[in-house]
């Protein structure tokens, strides 16, 4: 997902992931679209599986380092 500032999408993802996980304990792809903090959003096609397979693995590792 790309905005105009590369500063502003590692910010602006931070945030959708924080609030997608804050909301039922999981994250999807869908809900840090859904969450993320800008009006526009360009998403790479070619790097969503790629993008997908990495949320994936932060999602098994936070909830390895969290007990859940």
């Amino acid at each position: 997902m790309y905005t105009s500032s590369p500063r502003a999408d590692w910010q602006a993802l931070g945030a959708a992931l924080v609030l997608s996980a804050s909301q039922n304990g999981q994250v999807s792809l869908i809900e840090i679209i859904k969450n993320y903090p800008k009006n526009e959003i360009e998403v790479d096609g070619d790097r969503l599986e790629s993008a997908y397979l990495q949320l994936r693995r932060l999602q098994t590792s936070l909830q390895d380092l969290f007990g859940v």
